[in-house]
This record gives C-alpha cells, sequence and structure tokens, in this order.
C-alpha cells in the first residue's frame, strides 16, 4: 500500500461531512464521551458485570461461611431417685480448609473437649465448575465490552459513509442537472437531438432516486447510532472526524496489525473452548476407581485430661466410577475437537479479513490516484477557461468531478479502517 503520508496535501481538499438532516442542537461528544455513556448504560455490560461479581463471590470462601455452631440440651429423670439432671452442650466447628476442621464443645455437666479432624483425599471446597465460571464471566465482561465498542464504532462509521455517499448522490445530481441544461441548450440550437435530450432527462431523474435513497440511508444509520447513544446526544458526526484524522487512526492501526504479524487468532468461542477443556480436565482427574475415604481424629478431654487419636478409612468402590471416568474422557476428547475446529476456522477467517484489507488498501490506492489525476484535470481546466478555451459550465463540471473524487477517496479509506477492524478483532 502505498503511504498515506504522500497524500497529506490531498486531505486538505477533501470536502467536509454535510450536516445530518437529523441532527440535534446540542454539542458533540467526542468518540471516548460516547463510548463511557453506551458502557454505563447498556444493560449487556450491567450484567457481564454483576455475573462476574457472583462468580467471583462464589470462589472467595471465608472460613466462617461454613462454621457450624450448634446449642443442644437434654433432661433425663430417674424414676427410682425420683431425680430430675439436665445437661446443656455447645459445640463450635470451624473447618480451615476442605481437609481440616477444628471444634470444641462444653457441656453444663462439667464435660469439655477440643477435637480436630483431618481429611487427606477430601476435594477442594473450590470445585472445577466454580473455576470455569469465573473464567468465563471475566471472558463474558470482556467481549462484552469489546462488542460494544466494535458495535458503536460501526454504528458511527456507517453514519459517516451513508453521508458521504448522500454527498456523493448530490453531486452526481448536480452534474446530471449541468448534462441536462448543457444538452438543452444545444437542443434549442439543434445541435443535439431529443434522444439526447430525453436521456439526459432521465439521467436527471435517476439521480434524484437515487439523492433519496441515500438520505433515507442517512436517516436509518442516524436511528442506529442514536438508539445507543440515547435520545441526549448529538448525532451529527461532521465534526468528530475528517481525513487526516481518519488517515492517522489508518496508518496506526496498520502499525498495530503488523506486529501482529505472527500471532494466532483468537476469539470468545475459542477462549470459552480452552475453560471448558480444562475444567473437563480437572473433572476427570477427580474421579475415582474407589471413593478414598480416610479422617484422622483427635480428641483432648480437658476435664479428664485425656487425648485420644482415631483413624476411619473407607476404600468403598466408586459405584459406576469407570463408567463415569470413560464418559468424562470422552467429553474431553469431544472439547479438544471442537477446539481444534475452531482454530481451524478462525485461521480461515484471519486469512479472509487479511485478504480483504488489502483489496480496500488496492481500492484506496487506486483512488487516490484518480483523485491527483482530477486534480491535474481541474488546473488544467482552469487555465483553458482563463484563456477562453473552456466554457464556464465545462470548468463547473470539472470542480464537480473533482469533488466526486475527494468524496469518494474518503469513503475508499473508511473502507479501510473497516476492514482492519474486522481484522484486528482476531487477535
Amino acid at each position: 500500500m502505498r503511504s498515506l503520508k504522500a497524500y497529506g496535501a490531498l486531505a486538505v481538499l477533501l470536502l467536509p461531512f454535510a450536516a445530518s438532516a437529523l441532527a440535534k442542537d446540542l454539542p458533540a461528544l467526542a468518540l471516548d464521551e460516547q463510548w463511557n455513556i453506551v458502557q454505563s448504560d447498556s444493560y449487556d455490560m450491567v450484567k457481564a458485570r454483576n455475573d462476574l461479581r457472583l462468580a467471583a463471590d462464589e470462589l472467595d470462601i471465608k472460613w466462617w461461611d461454613d462454621a457450624d455452631i450448634k446449642l443442644t440440651g437434654s433432661s433425663t429423670y430417674d424414676l427410682d431417685a425420683e431425680d430430675n439432671s439436665y445437661a446443656v452442650t455447645l459445640d463450635a466447628s470451624v473447618p480451615l480448609n476442605s481437609k481440616l476442621e477444628i471444634g470444641s464443645s462444653v457441656s453444663t455437666d462439667d464435660e469439655a473437649e477440643i477435637y480436630s479432624t483431618y481429611k487427606p483425599f477430601a476435594l477442594s471446597d473450590i470445585t472445577p465448575e466454580m473455576v470455569e465460571a469465573y473464567e468465563l464471566a471475566v471472558l463474558a465482561l470482556e467481549y462484552t465490552r469489546q462488542d460494544l465498542k466494535t458495535e458503536l464504532e460501526s454504528a458511527f462509521l456507517n453514519l459517516v459513509t451513508a453521508q458521504q455517499e448522500y454527498e456523493i448522490a448530490e453531486l452526481d445530481l448536480a452534474i446530471a442537472e449541468q448534462v441536462l441544461e448543457s444538452v438543452r441548450g444545444a437542443f434549442e440550437l439543434g445541435e443535439s437531438s431529443s434522444s439526447d435530450l430525453i436521456d439526459a432527462q432521465k439521467d436527471v431523474i435517476d439521480a434524484r432516486e437515487d439523492l433519496y435513497e441515500t438520505l433515507v440511508s442517512v436517516a436509518e444509520a442516524e436511528q442506529s447510532y442514536q438508539e445507543l447513544l440515547g435520545e441526549d446526544v448529538n448525532t451529527d458526526v461532521s465534526n468528530l472526524v475528517n481525513f487526516q484524522g481518519l488517515q492517522a487512526l489508518v496508518e496506526e492501526r496498520q502499525k498495530s496489525i503488523e506486529s501482529l504479524q505472527d500471532a494466532d487468532a483468537k476469539s470468545e468461542e475459542l477462549r470459552t473452548l480452552a475453560v471448558e477443556l480444562i475444567s473437563l480436565k480437572a473433572q476427570l482427574a477427580n474421579i475415582y476407581d474407589y471413593d478414598p475415604d480416610l479422617t484422622l481424629g483427635a480428641n483432648y478431654d480437658i476435664d479428664d485430661e485425656v487425648f485420644t487419636a482415631s483413624l476411619s478409612v473407607n476404600l468403598s468402590p466408586a459405584q459406576f466410577g469407570k463408567e463415569d471416568q470413560a464418559d468424562a474422557a470422552m467429553e474431553v476428547t469431544l472439547k479438544e475437537m471442537e477446539l481444534a475446529d475452531e482454530k481451524l476456522s478462525l485461521a480461515v477467517q484471519l486469512n479472509v479479513n487479511r485478504k480483504k484489507v488489502e483489496i480496500a488498501e488496492a481500492a484506496l490506492e487506486s483512488n487516490l490516484s484518480a483523485l491527483e489525476q482530477e486534480e491535474i484535470n481541474t488546473r488544467e481546466a482552469e487555465y483553458l477557461f482563463e484563456v477562453g478555451e473552456r466554457t464556464a459550465l465545462e470548468l463547473s463540471q470539472q470542480r464537480l468531478a473533482l469533488q466526486l473524487s475527494q468524496v469518494t477517496t474518503f469513503v475508499s479509506l473508511v473502507e479501510v479502517y473497516q476492514a482492519q477492524s474486522d481484522l484486528a478483532e482476531l487477535f
């Protein structure tokens, strides 16, 4: 692609945007201010943040979440002695983690003890499913933010393009009307046929229809843009972007893309599959042929000063253990296949998007060259007009052709930026 800097002088000649027909009498907001509005008001962003908070809360297990305090009472009546006895026991236990628990009990009948239990094979309180839910919530928030930015940028560029296409249609109509006037004058002088006049009139009618269609497109693009920003935001983008500004963005993004030349493409689907695969492998690792249950216990009776240790072992076969392992292993295999398919799909899409950028850059190159030629033609027409070899109509038509080339060049620059955006989304 030819360096855009070589055409810096051309930027000055490009037409400013036409003011939107539906723009409100409000100050236009910068793009970063627009993004802040979309991000703060979006239901999807609020939901994604809340989902992430809930998933994080699930992982943030506090010791008091599973603390257990029991207060029990008992009453005994001895018929022979005709005597009542009462006892109240307070028992409190705290799990330090999924494997170790300590506790103490105190009774009104002067019984007190401290105890602890340890289960070395107990699974963690934080399950693979909980970790997966958190990782997916992080991804969901990240891609919700990215999708909103893309949606805002797309709506913005669609409006820019629609307004530029409206300007092109205006220029086409102006040229068609001038041609009609010229043909009508020639017809009155007998220098043009009636069929030429009819063709020129038809061209004006077609140009007016095109102008109406582009005006409808502007209104539709503005409505989509307004729906993102809200009713109290000016959607006139005429002062928010120009050729120089967009040119700088294109060059900056081009450098960013070149730095990622050897990077692997990514997508929300790919990263989601990767998280799910890790979770499935962790779940598979937690399935045993046997269900081990080993408990080590220790009690100390404070009153009697007696220390007691206990060991409990249970190695009963897990019901359907091998079948569960086979099912889990199959899920891992299928998820790995999904991951491989997504990588292949992304690789293909990456090549397609790179090609689209090349095509858009080639179109811009061609339009820049055409713009150079129109500038030369305009200077020549102005000189010939001064020496009396061109009419005012011919000079006006050439100037309109230059304006048309300027607008077309801007639109092609927008298309380069959009193609770059599509490519950048894959990284």
